[in-house]
């Protein structure tokens, strides 16, 4: 007989994940507005461009 033992612990909603250690963006527009700040980093574009564009290239 299987049961279940315990639980993961994590807070989900719809099958999403939200557990969020950073209290700053608990919330979707604080959260969407640091991605993107984050994104016009010229570090972190050139990162993300390095794995989008041969992604976008194979389709």
């Amino acid at each position: 007989m299987k049961t279940v033992i315990g639980v993961t612990g994590l807070k989900h909603i719809g099958g999403r994940i939200r557990e969020e250690y950073l209290n700053a963006i608990r919330n979707w527009s604080t959260e969407v507005k640091l991605y993107l700040e984050m994104r016009d980093d010229p570090i972190v574009g050139t990162l993300l461009d390095a794995v989008k564009y041969p992604l976008m290239a194979a389709g």
